[in-house]
This record gives C-alpha cells, sequence and structure tokens, in this order.
C-alpha cells in the first residue's frame, strides 16, 4: 500500500487521533493549539504500516514544527498558499462557509468523512482550518453535538464569533434535504478547485516541466476530469453513492 493510501485508512485516522488527544491537541515542540496539527513518524521502519508504530516514534506537531523536522526554516514557502483569510477567494469562501454549516447541522457527518476529506477541510486557510480543527477536536472529545453546542465550543476556542454567527445565519435546507449529499458535493467542487489551481501553477510556470511534474499534470488532469464528471451527474439528478 503506497504511504498516501496509508494516511486515508481508518486505521490511521484513529491512530493519529489517539496521538492528538494524548498531546492534549498541542504541539509537543511549541505547545502551539491554534495550528493545523501533524502526527509525524520520527523515523521510518521498511516494510512498516503508517499506524503500526510506537507511541515514541510519532510526536504531535504543528506546521512550523513539523517543517522544520523536515529541514524547512519556519519561513519557508509552502506549496500551498499561507493560510490566511485575505487568499480565500470568494468562491472558495462561499464553499467553505456552506461545509461549516453543513457539518454544524449534522455534527455526525464529520466521523463518516475519509481522512482526505477532513485533512482536505482542516488544511484550508483561516479562519476555515482553525473552524474545521475545532469540530474535529470537540466531536472527538464530545461526541456528534447540538448545533447550537458546536457553535458555542467553537466561538470558545477560536474567538471568531462575527463570522460564525454569519454561518449560522444561513437559510434551512428543511427535513427532507440531503445534507450529508450536499456535503459531498461541496467537497468535490473544493477538490475541483484545489486540482484547478495547481494545474494552473504547473501550465503558467514558463519552463520545461520535469518527469515528475508532467505525471503529476496527468494525473490532476485526469482527477479534474472525474470530478467534472461527478459534478455533472450530480446537476442531471443522480445520487452518487
Amino acid at each position: 500500500m503506497k504511504y498516501a493510501d496509508q494516511l486515508k485508512h481508518p486505521f490511521w485516522q484513529r491512530k493519529r487521533l489517539e496521538r492528538l488527544q494524548a498531546a492534549d491537541w498541542k504541539c509537543v515542540e511549541c505547545g502551539c493549539e491554534d495550528s493545523q496539527l501533524h502526527v509525524h513518524h520520527e523515523r521510518y521502519i521498511v516494510g512498516r504500516m503508517a499506524w503500526d508504530y510506537p507511541d515514541d516514534l510519532l510526536a504531535v506537531l504543528c506546521e512550523d514544527c513539523h517543517g522544520e523536522r523536515h529541514g524547512k526554516s519556519p519561513d519557508h514557502a509552502p506549496r500551498a498558499p499561507a493560510r490566511r483569510w485575505c487568499l480565500v477567494s470568494k468562491d472558495a469562501a462561499n464553499l467553505l462557509d456552506r461545509a461549516v454549516w453543513l457539518v454544524v447541522q449534522r455534527s455526525e457527518l464529520w466521523s463518516a468523512l475519509d481522512g482526505e476529506s477532513r485533512d482536505l477541510l482542516t488544511g484550508q486557510s483561516e479562519p476555515y482550518g482553525l473552524f474545521f480543527s475545532c469540530i474535529e477536536r470537540c466531536i472527538h472529545q464530545h461526541g456528534p453535538l447540538a448545533a447550537s453546542a458546536l457553535l458555542d465550543e467553537m466561538r470558545s476556542q477560536t474567538g471568531d464569533g462575527v463570522a460564525l454567527a454569519r454561518i449560522a445565519a444561513f437559510h434551512d435546507l428543511g427535513k427532507e434535504a440531503d445534507i450529508a449529499n450536499e456535503l459531498d458535493t461541496v467537497l468535490d467542487l473544493l477538490r475541483l478547485q484545489s486540482v484547478e489551481e495547481e494545474l494552473r501553477v504547473l501550465f503558467e510556470s514558463g519552463s520545461v516541466p520535469s518527469p515528475e511534474a508532467q505525471a503529476r499534470g496527468r494525473s490532476l488532469l485526469s482527477m479534474q476530469k472525474r470530478l467534472v464528471h461527478r459534478r455533472e451527474l450530480r446537476r442531471a439528478g443522480v445520487v452518487i453513492a
């Protein structure tokens, strides 16, 4: 199994949550608790799955400390945009607002998401990454919560009452709405935006792409095609399992 696939496996997701809880949701290096947290493998053992490591080889680190462990300085320019509110496009913000609202309405949906979907949301620019990290932490600690209780926890932990009040005021879809299906739709649109942005960067680089970049481009184009097809099916009223 490829390493990227191991990180999507339920066994790794469970191990990751156990380590986050053991670290009290704080970076073990600097104590930071308001940044995205990673579970870092201190060393790798050939043939061993990502989750099959003793606890002392799995360290909970914030983004900066994790980057330093991999030889990057704290001000290293990441591949993705810096996690800042001002860098979120209007279209992405609309989708992320909706995603927050949907998960708040049905917090049990968070536990049903796969690891890739959770990482997609918690890795978003601020304040959204912080919102989703807070949701993950609250649900892991307390289980599914009513919308009002979860919003109160998020306000308390993030201090951003203005954005959360705006999101909480969204129009209710009604009892017959399929909130889980709408969340899947939002996630697919976010993935499509991410793929198209990476493709734009690859195609606009102005230099001859390396073989690795060419392979990545082919993979992105294939992913884009699948996501566009899924979007068209949903527009046609087809429910995607």
